[in-house]
C-alpha cells in the first residue's frame, strides 16, 4: 500500500536505530545523555539562533509565548486552516488567538491581517501551510509598523526557503515539531529557536523535567511497530493486528489527546528525551535528501495539477483541491492509496472542537471552503516516481 502518513520518515537505518536503542543496556541512557546538547547545538548552529528542546512543538510554542511574558488577554494572530494544538498552545497560556483568513496557498492572507489587529494584538503566527512559504515580505513589514512578535511555526516547512533565505530567519522567533509525520521525526519532539535576549535568559533560568520513563520508550517503540505493519499492513490485516497489539498493550503512545484536540486543560512540558535526540541527529543528516526528494515528486505532480506553488517550497505534502475528496479517498483506497486529510476543518484535525479553540464559523471562509475539497499527495522519501505517476494516473481521472 501507499500511505501518505504513517511515519514516512522511517527508513530501514531509522528502525535499526530505534531496535538498537530500545535494547535494556541503552535504557541509562533513554533520558538523558549526550544527545540532548549536541542536537540543540546543531539546530542552534544551523539557524544561528539558540535552541531549546521540548518534548513536542505545542509545548515548545506554549514554552515560547510563555518566556515572552505577555499581559493575560493577549492576542496572537493565527491563521484558519491550523492545528488545534496552535490555539491550545495559546490558550494555555492565558492568551487569546484571533484568526485571520487564507489565501489559495493555504497561508495568512496579508490584506486581511490588518483589520484583525488590535491595540491587545502583541503577536503573530506564521505556519508555511505544508512547507509552501508564506508571504513573509508582506507580513514582515505589517508586523514591524504595529510593533508585533514575529514567530514562524515551522513545523510543515523546516527547508524551505523564501527568496532564496531559509524560513525560520525571517522572525523573532520560531518553532520546530519532529512528529511522525513531519519533515524529519522521532515520533515526538520539538523546539524553539530565538535571539530574543529575555526568552532566552527565562528559559535559562527555568529547568523542565524529564519525560517518563513508558513515554519515552513509547516513542521509541512507534517507529517500530510502525516499520514492521507497514507492509504487511493489508495482507490478512496482520499490519493493523500488529498496531491494535501494540495500542492494546500500552506499547505506543497517543498522538493527540481528547483534550488536546479540544483545547482543554493543561498538557505537561517535559524536555526532549535524549534517546529521541539520537534519532533526530540521525535525521538531521538526511534533512537534504528528504527535501529534493520531495521537491522531486512535486514537480511531477505539478505537471498534472498545476498548483503554481513558489520557488522554495518543500512539500511537506502536496495539497489539491477536488469536488468531492470523500470519494476520491474511497476511490484511492480501493487500489491501495491512502491519501492525506489535513485539514478536513478551519481547525484540524476532524475531530478537533473550533469552538473550543475559540473560532466561530464564517470567521476564515476561505479557510472553511479549502477544507471541504482539500486532499494531500505524499512526497515523502518512500514514494518512488512509479508510485507517483500511479497517483497521478488515479487522482487525475
Amino acid at each position: 500500500m501507499i500511505f501518505t502518513s504513517f511515519a514516512p520518515n522511517i527508513q530501514i537505518d531509522d528502525f535499526w536505530l530505534a531496535v538498537k536503542l530500545s535494547m535494556p543496556w541503552h535504557w541509562p541512557a533513554l533520558r538523558t545523555g549526550k544527545a540532548q546538547k549536541q542536537l540543540a547545538i546543531t539546530i542552534g548552529n544551523h539557524f544561528n539562533q539558540e535552541c531549546f528542546l521540548f518534548d513536542s512543538g505545542r509545548n515548545a510554542l506554549h514554552q515560547l509565548l510563555q518566556a515572552y511574558n505577555l499581559p493575560s488577554g493577549s492576542e496572537i494572530i493565527i491563521q484558519g486552516f491550523t492545528c488545534s494544538v496552535v490555539p491550545h498552545a495559546i490558550i494555555r497560556t492565558n492568551l487569546v488567538p484571533v484568526y485571520v483568513d487564507i489565501n489559495d496557498q493555504y497561508n495568512i492572507n496579508p490584506t486581511d491581517l490588518n483589520a484583525v489587529i488590535t491595540p491587545q494584538t502583541k503577536a503573530i503566527i506564521v505556519q508555511h501551510t505544508f512547507g509552501i512559504p508564506a508571504d513573509l515580505n508582506a507580513i514582515s513589514k505589517i508586523a514591524k509598523e504595529h510593533n508585533l512578535i514575529l514567530i514562524e511555526d515551522l513545523a510543515h516547512s523546516l527547508g524551505a526557503k523564501h527568496n532564496n533565505q531559509e524560513v525560520g530567519t525571517f522572525g523573532d522567533s520560531a518553532i520546530l515539531s519532529f512528529g511522525s509525520d513531519k519533515v524529519i521525526s522521532a515520533s515526538r519532539g520539538g523546539a524553539l529557536i530565538t535571539n530574543n535576549k529575555t526568552v532566552i535568559n527565562t528559559l535559562n533560568n527555568q529547568k523542565f523535567a524529564t519525560s517518563p520513563f513508558k513515554l519515552v520508550l513509547q516513542n521509541l517503540l512507534q517507529p517500530i511497530f510502525f516499520f514492521l505493519a507497514k507492509p504487511i499492513y493489508s495482507f490478512a490485516n496482520l499490519g493493523k493486528i500488529i498496531l491494535y497489539t501494540g495500542r492494546k498493550l500500552k506499547l505506543l503512545p497517543t498522538i493527540l489527546t481528547n483534550r488536546e484536540k479540544k483545547a482543554q486543560g493543561e498538557v505537561p512540558t517535559y524536555t526532549l528525551a535524549n534517546v529521541l535526540a539520537r534519532q533526530l541527529l540521525h535525521q538531521w543528516q538526511k534533512l537534504p535528501k528528504f527535501i529534493e526528494h520531495r521537491q522531486k515528486i512535486a514537480i511531477l505532480y505539478e505537471q498534472t495539477f498545476h498548483q503554481n506553488f513558489p520557488t522554495g517550497t518543500s512539500y511537506l505534502r502536496y495539497p489539491i483541491q477536488t469536488p468531492n475528496p470523500k470519494d476520491l479517498f474511497k476511490k484511492t483506497k480501493q487500489t491501495g492509496i491512502i491519501l492525506g486529510d489535513w485539514y478536513t476543518q478551519a481547525i484540524g484535525p476532524k475531530d478537533a472542537d473550533p469552538i473550543q479553540c475559540g473560532y466561530h464559523t464564517n470567521t476564515c471562509p476561505k479557510a472553511e471552503k479549502l477544507s471541504q475539497h482539500i486532499i494531500n499527495l505524499p512526497t515523502h522519501i518512500g514514494i518512488t516516481a512509479i508510485q507517483a505517476e500511479e497517483i497521478i494516473r488515479i487522482v487525475g481521472n
